[in-house]
């Protein structure tokens, strides 16, 4: 707030002494009306008040008391009578970028992508960590995964190569010959787990390869036995 109010306080002095330089009645008069609205209702909008060191500055200015701010068009009106060029004075104001505020903003720029680079480096491990951490142990599961992704790669390469160039009979045959080692597969677990279970009282093999079981009678106790 104290910004707004020392800039309006500039154009205040500033427009009193050119009213003052031109010599043009209406445009002092309008000047002066204005300064002196202000001087009774809004002092904190005057040079000689808002740089004081204790001002009372408002919250906010009252954009809607049109009195206490000087108007375009009334400027326009007091200096087109004596034939002077006011048509500038509707043109908003645009800053004008000069060359040191492009230096300004290219440093900024460079500032912060410095600051990115800075924060990311530290964030980043250090590279002689990193050649510390390498080891012989390292080095050989590299190159052994490159070894296992080379054959992994050749494999694919070739069943691509026999799908492509090899008969059809040939990829038949083939196909079949898993097929039924697939099928002896499953034939000698299905034989395992419907086996039945051996007596108690013993087992015997027989030249079929299954277990039979021993009847009491026939088995052979040792001579030292208690009954």
């Amino acid at each position: 707030m104290l910004t707004r109010c020392a800039v309006l306080g500039l154009v205040a002095a500033y427009l009193n002494f050119l009213s003052q330089m031109i010599a043009n009645p209406p445009f002092c008069q309008h000047v002066s009306k204005v300064i002196e609205l202000r001087t009774l209702d809004a002092p904190f909008l005057l040079p000689e008040h808002v740089f004081k060191d204790k001002c009372p500055l408002p919250e906010s200015l009252d954009k809607e008391d049109r009195l206490l701010y000087f108007q375009t068009v009334d400027m326009s009106e007091c200096l087109a009578g004596p034939g002077y060029n006011a048509e500038r004075l509707s043109i908003p104001y645009v800053p004008q970028v000069t060359d040191k505020d492009r230096m300004t903003r290219r440093k900024s720029f460079v500032d912060t992508i410095s600051l990115q680079v800075d924060i990311i480096s530290n964030i980043l491990p250090d590279k002689s960590q990193l050649a510390e951490e390498i080891t012989f142990e390292t080095l050989k599961k590299a190159i052994d995964t490159t070894g296992v992704e080379e054959q992994e790669r050749e494999k694919r390469r070739q069943l691509m190569e026999k799908f492509q160039k090899a008969p059809f009979e040939e990829i038949a045959a083939h196909c079949e010959s898993k097929a039924n080692l697939l099928h002896d597969r499953l034939a000698q677990i299905f034989e395992l787990t419907i086996r039945p279970p051996p007596s108690p009282s013993g087992v015997v093999s027989i030249s079929s390869g299954h277990n039979q079981s021993v009847p009491v009678y026939e088995m052979k106790f040792p001579d030292l036995c208690v009954y």
